[in-house]
């Protein structure tokens, strides 16, 4: 077998990686296009804020007597990042992504969240690079198990630091595995961990009834509650989630009858003072 020279296997690696990284953007454009999404989005957390208060023209923003103010301390929103790391996710069947840890700023009206990581090629050549994903919590919402979740909007991920190639050609890896990332992109934000917040929201609000032995008889009574997150703004290293509670008029259920949003409507009980009674 015929020997390869180091000089020679250096370009073999260097037209590979070159090769694979010819769509490379710029990083200053990349840096730039991230800075006027967070901004944006600062904007937007700013204007939902002020509604959230009532503040300016939207007076009915206000929170009002049917909402619920949820409060989420930023050690929290970290402590429940790292509760879902590491997160390993395959980039079209090319490279692995592994992200291992997580901070978080919450300020100027955005929680801002970085997930640092990996990235490593799963065939020759095997580069590596540290990997950055930049974003914010976005999107509260109450899901169907009647848990209050946040989905990580993404602003960029930046790739760097190559590894397991020669010096010569980590500028060509960075860039091929940065192409691959960025190629890969939609996926992965779908992939990534949501933020469920550990507050259980019920759905619907069952009353026991009282009989039919003794001298009340009032059956059970159920009503649908709809909860939906109004404004969502962060401050001061706290996230802010209004939600707004909506109620349908009770109506009788049978005792015993299928639960009603997720909670069991009450037996009746005997009236007190009637036979069986505490």
């Amino acid at each position: 077998m015929p020997s390869v020279r180091p000089t020679q296997l250096v370009a073999v690696i260097a037209v590979a990686l070159a090769t694979a990284a010819c769509g490379d953007v710029a990083p200053a454009a990349r840096a730039a296009v991230a800075e006027r999404e967070a901004l944006r989005r600062e904007v937007t957390g700013m204007r939902r804020l002020a509604t959230a208060l009532g503040v300016g023209a939207d007076a009915e923003g206000a929170i009002g007597p049917d909402d619920v103010m949820v409060v989420v301390r930023d050690s929290l929103v970290r402590a429940l990042l790292d509760a879902a790391l590491p997160f390993a996710h395959t980039l079209g069947g090319q490279a692995e992504l592994r992200l291992e840890r997580a901070t978080t700023v919450l300020d100027a009206s955005v929680a801002r969240v970085t997930l640092v990581g990996t990235v490593r090629r799963l065939r020759w050549p095997y580069a590596g690079a540290t990997v950055r994903v930049r974003g914010a919590v976005a999107d509260l919402a109450v899901d169907a198990t009647s848990t209050l979740h946040a989905r990580l909007a993404v602003d960029e991920v930046v790739v760097s630091d190559a590894t397991g190639v020669p010096p010569v050609a980590r500028g060509w890896a960075r860039a091929a595995l940065q192409q691959l990332v960025d190629r890969s992109l939609p996926e992965l934000v779908e992939a990534l961990p949501r933020v469920a917040i550990p507050i259980r929201l019920d759905q619907a609000i069952a009353l026991p009834g009282f009989g039919p032995e003794g001298p009340l008889d009032v059956a059970p009574a159920a009503a649908r509650v709809r909860v939906t997150v109004r404004h969502v703004a962060a401050w001061g290293g706290e996230t802010w989630a209004v939600l707004r509670l909506d109620r349908t008029p009770f109506a009788r259920v049978p005792a015993g009858g299928a639960p009603v949003g997720g909670v069991p409507v009450p037996a009746a009980t005997p009236t007190p003072g009637a036979p069986g009674a505490p």
